[in-house]
């Protein structure tokens, strides 16, 4: 997923062999720098796909594809097929954030 096999990935090093991550005495020690790195890249790509679905949806919602599913806003359809189980509140909210 992370492309760790990758030369020159800073996944590279973040996960041990199989046969140290296997062993009782635990995982090894990444680096401060490499997890700092990866934190601060998987953040870039948390940020990415959170603009990229709040666009679809925004798109979905003006589109009123919920509509065909006899829903009777997006926010009702993004509560019945979302795993998140939040509120009908929260997920108009986040409807609102994608829209704006």
């Amino acid at each position: 997923m992370f492309d760790a096999d990758r030369p020159g990935s800073i996944f590279a090093g973040a996960w041990p062999p199989a046969d140290v991550a296997a062993s009782p005495a635990g995982p090894a020690r990444v680096p401060l720098e490499r997890l700092e790195a990866q934190i601060c890249e998987l953040a870039g790509h948390l940020a990415a796909a959170t603009c990229r679905f709040l666009v679809l949806l925004a798109d979905f919602d003006a589109r009123r594809g919920w509509a065909s599913w006899e829903m009777t806003s997006c926010a009702a359809w993004l509560l019945r097929n979302s795993p998140s189980g939040t509120s009908l509140r929260n997920q108009a909210e986040t409807i609102w954030t994608g829209s704006s």
